[in-house]
């Protein structure tokens, strides 16, 4: 008979813990984002699709070396470079961007030599094609990709 009523207490006892715990998350703030009614705040260090860097005077900084593409574990980029009559360099003539096979690792972006790799604050890309994920970033695309609102 006593351990009929102590095992009533007990199961008392942690019913009121447990109503306890509902009732402090019941008033506690709300942390859930209204995504996609309201963007959320992006860290400056966030690692969205990948773009090509432009200088000043609005030339590209790549000088298709290919050294983004070597350092890809994913095998997402494919460059190819040719340098035109008069000029001192290589520019891209193809820059293929495969994000659907892209794990957004980082080492294409620290690999560049001229930082001419960088990230994009854009973290959704929908489609029901997988061709829609090969994006080219070469100089005739002025934005490669445009986020859905």
């Amino acid at each position: 008979m006593k351990a009929y009523f102590l095992d009533l207490y007990r199961g008392a006892v942690s019913l009121l813990d447990g109503m306890l715990v509902t009732l402090q998350a019941l008033f506690s703030p709300v942390v859930t984002e209204q995504y996609p009614r309201r963007a959320a705040v992006l860290s400056p260090h966030f690692r969205g699709s990948l773009k090509l860097a432009r200088d000043g005077q609005g030339q590209l900084l790549c000088t298709a070396c290919g050294l983004c593409a070597r350092s890809c574990p994913s095998t997402c980029l494919s460059v190819q470079g040719e340098k035109p009559a008069g000029a001192g360099r290589k520019f891209p003539a193809t820059f293929v961007y495969d994000i659907s096979r892209c794990s957004f690792c980082g080492t294409c972006v620290t690999g560049c030599p001229f930082g001419a790799v960088v990230f994009t604050p854009v973290r959704t890309r929908v489609s029901a094609s997988r061709d829609a994920f090969l994006l080219e970033l070469c100089p005739g695309a002025e934005e490669p990709f445009r986020p859905h609102t």
